[in-house]
């Protein structure tokens, strides 16, 4: 598969399996999430799936659900059709499973882009998210690699609790559309965090948000320590 291996020799997966060589936090909290707290009669959906790789991580976690995912990329940006199959039927054959199917359309035709409760996403500017958002009629939850454009679309969802945050981290965020979902997520707080803090990360409450971090001091944290040692 020699155009697939160049592809993902030369990029970097957006969420990688691991950070610090340790295992990445957020595959923990969204395996948290699709275990407790979603139904695993409907699928997930990967909008912006490209090569395949967020299998790595999502494939093992739906796999005991019985959950079905479905992967969607146009591939809109390779001008040579020839090229574009190409690399599509090597991303089929190299993540081949039962419980996968692919959509090489475009975000819209996603055959469950109105069914599924999971949604692990990487939109282009152009695609308007916001109306997903807004005619998504049961309890979902979004999440995204961090794109500022984005979270400017989420404003208004946010200010009129039609979104809520589950958590938020330097590269990549979860939203939810459901208060139950919410609620429940942030009672578990001290429950969640122990899975992160054995693989030295941690999930903390900020108010009515929750962060996810690595075992190491913000940017105020490292202020305070330095002031308060000074003589």
């Amino acid at each position: 598969m020699p155009l697939l291996s160049n592809l993902n020799s030369a990029f970097t997966a957006d969420m990688p399996l691991t950070v610090n060589k340790k295992p990445n936090g957020a595959i923990i909290l969204n395996q948290w999430i699709i275990k407790n707290q979603l139904d695993s009669e409907r699928p997930a959906l990967n909008l912006g799936c490209y090569t395949g790789r967020d299998l790595d991580w999502l494939l093992p976690i739906c796999r005991p659900q019985n959950k079905e995912i479905e992967c969607v990329d146009s591939w809109w940006w390779v001008l040579e059709e020839e090229k574009k199959l190409q690399v599509c039927r090597e991303v089929e054959t190299l993540y081949s499973d039962p419980l996968v199917q692919w959509s090489w359309c475009d975000f819209s035709e996603a055959k469950n882009l109105r069914s599924a409760d999971f949604i692990w996403m990487c939109p282009s500017y152009w695609y308007p998210i916001e109306h997903l958002f807004r005619e998504t009629n049961h309890a979902c939850v979004w999440g995204f690699s961090n794109m500022p454009w984005l979270f400017e679309r989420m404003c208004e969802f946010f200010a009129y609790k039609r979104l809520h945050l589950l958590y938020f981290s330097a590269t990549v965020s979860a939203v939810t559309n459901d208060d139950l979902i919410y609620e429940q997520w942030m009672d578990s707080i001290d429950t969640i965090s122990p899975l992160l803090e054995k693989h030295g990360q941690r999930l903390d409450r900020y108010g009515d948000v929750a962060a996810w971090r690595l075992n190491e001091m913000t940017g105020m944290d490292r202020f305070a320590q330095f002031i308060n040692s000074q003589p």
